[in-house]
């Protein structure tokens, strides 16, 4: 009887420490207003896709999407390191910039000095949404914390579901005149070595194409990579940003099509 009324007590008392504990981990994952610089600080993912509307190079409008890592200070300063791909045009490098974030969990992030600022909101998971307010392009963007632990090729191990959306900007022999939409779903298995397997199915201009796919990933520095793709005969090369555990963002550096790509691990 003593056993049986130890145990009892044993399972309420882990019981009531539990409850005591979740609204903690709650609110450690919840932003609540007022918000502040501290309530974005940290490594960030970004995923954006859009229009150049006007711009002194090239011949607008055109698609633009991109993929970034960022880091913001918690103190108002922000750098990001990021491949864009604008009407085929491919563009690399760091951007640095501030950042501001009112008590009602909006704000602003401005680039280099003033030549790219987007409005955004706080959503309660941390995450970010924004949209440029800068004249020359119409742009929406995601921002997600990033978790350094799951970034190398180890942890990106599994099965993913992939999708991806676009523009073909180039001529691509045996498709039509571009431009057009082009659009995606697939099924990838990266075996955590580097290696990628699968299966694709794409939609061009209306006309559906399968195929199976194989290539290789690779890490190229802190929770950033690349993938190297041939789909069908067709090459695909795209930059990645992981967004989490088991999740990728990623943009097509090829001058052919401008397109963005989502990656989400599925059960084993």
């Amino acid at each position: 009887m003593k056993r049986i009324i130890g145990r009892s007590l044993w399972i309420i008392s882990l019981a009531l420490l539990l409850a005591a504990l979740a609204p903690a981990v709650h609110a450690k994952n919840t932003i609540t207003q007022p918000c502040s610089l501290s309530t974005v600080k940290g490594y960030y993912a970004m995923q954006g896709q859009g229009t150049v509307v006007q711009y002194p190079i090239g011949n607008p409008p055109f698609p633009l999407a991109e993929v970034a890592r960022d880091f913001f200070d918690g103190a108002g300063n922000f750098r990001g390191r990021f491949v864009a791909n604008g009407g085929g045009s491919i563009v690399e490098g760091w951007a640095p910039g501030t950042y501001t974030v009112n008590t009602d969990c909006t704000g602003t992030l401005t680039l280099w000095g003033g030549g790219l600022t987007m409005s955004f909101v706080v959503l309660d998971n941390g995450s970010l949404r924004l949209i440029d307010i800068s004249n020359w392009t119409v742009m929406k963007r995601t921002m997600e914390a990033v978790d350094r632990r799951q970034c190398s090729l180890r942890a990106l191990k599994g099965i993913y579901s992939v999708q991806g959306e676009g523009t073909v900007v180039a001529q691509v022999p045996g498709w039509p005149s571009p431009p057009f939409t082009f659009a995606e779903v697939g099924r990838y298995v990266l075996d955590g070595a580097g290696n990628i397997s699968g299966n694709y199915t794409w939609n061009v201009d209306g006309t559906i194409v399968t195929g199976t796919v194989t290539g290789t990933y690779q890490r190229t520095a802190d929770c950033i990579g690349t993938i190297a793709l041939d789909q069908g005969g067709t090459a695909v090369n795209e930059f990645f940003a992981i967004f989490g555990k088991g999740s990728l963002r990623l943009v097509q550096t090829d001058s052919w099509v401008v397109i963005t790509r989502t990656m989400e691990k599925m059960p084993d």
